[in-house]
C-alpha cells in the first residue's frame, strides 16, 4: 500500500495493541479511517503492515490480531472493535453464528458489524498471506449451499458437472473448500478432474505448507502427465525451497518429457 504522509487528514496515536519497536496512527479519514504502523522512519500500511507486526510478534492472541486487522487490513473500520459478544450485536442479522476471535493454525477468523448493511461479517485472515477475505453472514449460507451442490456434482458421471464442482469450489475460496481441493486433486478417480482441483488449488490455496505438500506429492506420484504437468506450474507460481526441489527432482526423473522440460524451466526461473 503506497502510504502518503504526512495524510491530509487528521492523526492520532493508536495503543490498543502493543508490539516492541513498532508504533501505530490512526489517520480520521472521514467515513474511511484507516490504520498505518511505523518502524523507525519506515510507515507502512494494509498487509505490508500487518505481516511486519505479526512476524515480529508471532505470540500475539487472536483478539490481539483481530484488532490489528482491524486496524490495518480491513476498510473502514480501524476505529472499531471485533464481534466480542451477542449483548453488544443485538439487532444484527447473523449474530446467532457470529463467534469470538479464533485461531486455527495459520488461519485468524473474526466477526464484525456491517453498519450500513446491518448484518454480521465474518472475516478470515491468511497469517502466512496477510490476505483477508469477508462475507457477510448471509453470503456464508450462500456459499454453505453451493458447496454441498459441489459436493454433490463431484460424484456425477458428467465430466462438465464435476469441472464446475471445482470451479464452485475455488469461487469459495474457504479453508473447507481448500481442503476438498486438495482431497480432489490427490484422490479423485478421474484424471481431468485431478487436473483441474490442481489448478484451482494452485490459484487459491496460497504458499500454505498443506497446498505445497499436496502439489508436490501429486507431481511425485500421480499417474497421468497431465496432472503432474499442471502440479508443476502451480509449484512454479507458488515458489519456495520444497517447491523448487520437487520440480529438480521432477526435471531429472520424471518420465514426460513434457514434464521433464516445463520443470526444469520452472526450477531455472526460480533460482534466479
Amino acid at each position: 500500500m503506497s502510504i502518503q504522509w504526512p495524510p491530509e487528514h487528521d492523526t492520532r496515536p493508536w495503543g490498543e495493541v502493543e508490539v516492541p519497536g513498532f508504533s501505530f496512527v490512526l489517520v480520521d479519514k472521514p467515513r474511511r479511517p484507516y490504520g498505518v504502523a511505523k518502524r523507525g522512519r519506515q510507515i507502512m500500511g494494509k498487509a505490508e503492515a500487518f505481516s511486519a507486526v505479526h512476524q515480529a510478534a508471532p505470540e500475539l492472541s487472536a483478539q490481539e490480531l483481530a484488532r490489528l486487522s482491524m486496524f490495518l487490513l480491513d476498510t473502514g473500520v480501524a476505529n472499531r472493535l471485533p464481534y466480542y459478544s451477542r449483548q453488544d450485536s443485538e439487532g444484527f442479522i447473523g449474530v446467532e453464528v457470529a463467534q469470538t476471535p479464533n485461531l486455527e493454525g495459520k488461519t485468524l477468523t473474526y466477526w464484525r458489524h456491517h453498519i450500513q448493511m446491518n448484518v454480521m461479517v465474518r472475516c478470515t485472515v491468511d497469517l502466512s498471506t496477510s490476505a483477508l477475505n469477508c462475507l457477510s453472514a448471509e453470503d456464508l449460507e450462500t456459499r454453505g449451499r453451493e458447496l454441498e451442490a459441489a459436493k454433490e456434482k463431484l460424484n456425477s458421471d458428467n465430466y462438465v458437472d464435476r469441472w464446475h464442482a471445482v470451479s464452485l469450489l475455488e469461487r469459495d475460496g474457504s479453508g473447507s473448500a481448500v481442503d476438498l481441493l486438495s482431497e480432489i486433486a490427490a484422490s479423485h478417480s478421474d484424471y481431468s478432474t485431478r487436473e483441474r482441483a490442481v489448478q484451482s488449488l494452485s490459484r487459491v490455496g496460497g504458499a500454505s505448507a498443506g497446498t505445497v505438500l499436496v502439489l508436490v506429492t501429486v507431481l511425485e506420484s500421480d499417474a497421468h502427465a497431465k496432472v503432474r504437468l499442471a502440479a508443476a506450474q502451480g509449484l512454479g507460481e507458488l515458489g519456495g525451497p520444497e517447491a523448487v526441489a520437487a520440480l529438480k527432482e521432477a526435471a531429472r526423473t520424471d518420465e514426460d518429457r513434457i514434464v521433464q522440460t516445463v520443470s526444469a524451466g520452472l526450477a531455472a526461473q526460480a533460482d534466479r
